[in-house]
């Protein structure tokens, strides 16, 4: 049975998509200090598009980016990815990750679902 959301720690069954999913949230009407403007909330787990797979995170990195994107300077983030077509109005931090690998997208080649993967916001080309 598919459970609408699993509880922080709860793994889903591999390859298991809930319908909602914990993150650490900022909304433009909590910019400020980091310890208040990110909160926890439940939100809808995204669509994927072809060419993106979906990971079920274990562990994940907070940095520098996450002050700035909490205090909505030097760039307000959920202003700028909402100019860029993404609809939410919230960003959810965060920019090194690990997990496991719980959806494919139709375009994506190299990996599948159960691989364990580790996530980083760079780009290198060579």
């Amino acid at each position: 049975m598919v459970k609408e959301l699993y509880e922080l720690g709860e793994q889903p069954p591999l390859g298991v998509v809930p319908a909602k999913m914990h993150a650490w949230l900022v909304r433009p009407e909590r910019f400020g200090e980091p310890k208040t403007a990110f909160v926890r909330e439940v939100v809808d787990v995204p669509d994927i598009a072809p060419d993106e797979v979906l990971v079920w995170v274990m562990a994940a990195g907070v940095n520098y980016n996450n002050v700035w994107a909490a205090l909505g300077i030097p760039v307000d983030v959920i202003g700028a990815r909402n100019k860029a077509g993404e609809p939410e109005p919230f960003h959810i931090g965060g920019s090194d990750a690990s997990g496991i690998v719980y959806k494919v997208g139709r375009n994506v080649r190299n990996l599948s679902v159960g691989d364990e993967v580790v996530i980083h916001c760079g780009t290198w080309s060579g």
